[in-house]
């Protein structure tokens, strides 16, 4: 007989990817209880749970954290926006090297550098998925 498992679906992750004002934070916000995790201040008028704006890669895994170490109602996180948090990474990886840009950093070494916080980031969401 064979030793089967039952395969149990984890929830998706999306990427929505579009230009300003298309719908991407209204999407988000008939999403099941969701809340927002700010990189940029594009909510508008939309009443929907956001962590307050965060000016560094380090506030953004500090509000990943707080979800995946307090209990809360949130179903759905989505981060506003990606496009936002990319400079926070470079900016957090060109201050952990002591320069003042990952341009300072060497060709491309910085940007190669910015890897390890994306690969750090996706694993703290997939934390929180799982």
């Amino acid at each position: 007989m064979l030793s089967l498992q039952k395969n149990i679906p984890t929830p998706p992750r999306i990427l929505i990817y579009g230009p300003q004002g298309v719908g991407k934070s209204t999407f988000v916000s008939n999403a099941q209880t969701p809340v927002i995790i700010q990189t940029e201040d594009g909510l508008g008028a939309l009443d929907i749970p956001a962590f307050p704006l965060a000016k560094s890669y380090q506030e953004v895994m500090g509000y990943i954290t707080e979800l995946a170490t307090i209990d809360h109602p949130y179903k759905t996180v989505a981060i506003d926006s990606a496009d936002w948090l990319e400079p926070l990474i470079w900016k957090q990886v060109a201050m952990e090297a002591g320069k003042k840009s990952i341009e300072d950093i060497g060709y491309g070494k910085g940007y190669v550098m910015a890897l390890d916080l994306w690969r750090e980031y996706i694993e703290a969401l997939n934390y929180l998925r799982d």
